[in-house]
C-alpha cells in the first residue's frame, strides 16, 4: 500500500488533471485560432495525451487490484465506496477506449486531408467525450475522498 497508494493517485491526477486542463483551459484558449491551425494543435496535443493516458490507466488498474488483492483482502473486503469507484472508472476506461478507437482515428485522418468540417465534427465528438471523462472522474475523485463518510 505505501507504493501502490501513491502511485495510483499520481496517475490519476495526471488522467484526471490532464483531461481538466485541456478542457477547461487549451479549448477556450484555442478557440480563435484559424481552423485548420486548431485542428493540428488538438492533433499535437491528443497525439502526445492519448498513449500517456494509457500508461496511466494501466497504472491506476494495477496499483488499484494492488492494494484491493493485498491489504483489502480481496473485493469482497471493500467497502461500498471502493465497488462505486471501480465501477466509475472502468465506465471511464470504456470512455477512454472508445474516444481512442473511434473518434480519434477518424480525426487524425480529416487533419492529414486537411478537411477542417470533417476534422470539426470529430473533434467535436471528442470534445463531448473528455468533458464526460473529466466529470466522471472528478466525481470519483470526490468518492474517493469522501465516501468513506458516505453511509450506504
Amino acid at each position: 500500500m505505501p507504493i501502490a497508494l501513491p502511485l495510483h493517485l499520481l496517475a490519476v491526477i495526471l488522467w484526471v488533471g490532464g483531461m481538466a486542463f485541456a478542457y477547461l483551459i487549451v479549448r477556450p484558449a484555442a478557440g480563435g485560432l484559424d481552423p485548420l491551425d486548431r485542428m493540428q494543435l488538438w492533433l499535437r496535443i491528443f497525439g502526445r495525451f492519448l498513449p500517456l493516458a494509457g500508461v496511466m490507466i494501466l497504472i491506476i488498474l494495477a496499483s488499484g487490484y494492488w492494494m484491493v488483492l493485498g491489504p483489502w483482502g480481496g473485493a469482497r473486503g471493500l467497502p461500498p465506496y471502493l465497488h462505486l469507484m471501480q465501477a466509475v472508472g472502468w465506465v471511464m476506461i470504456a470512455v477512454y477506449l472508445y474516444l481512442l478507437l473511434v473518434p480519434w482515428p477518424h480525426f487524425r485522418g480529416a487533419v492529414a486531408e486537411a478537411n477542417t468540417a470533417e476534422a470539426a465534427r470529430h473533434l467535436a465528438s471528442i470534445r463531448r467525450l473528455v468533458g464526460a471523462n473529466t466529470a466522471l472522474g472528478l466525481l470519483n475523485a470526490a468518492i474517493g475522498a469522501g465516501g468513506r463518510f458516505l453511509v450506504f
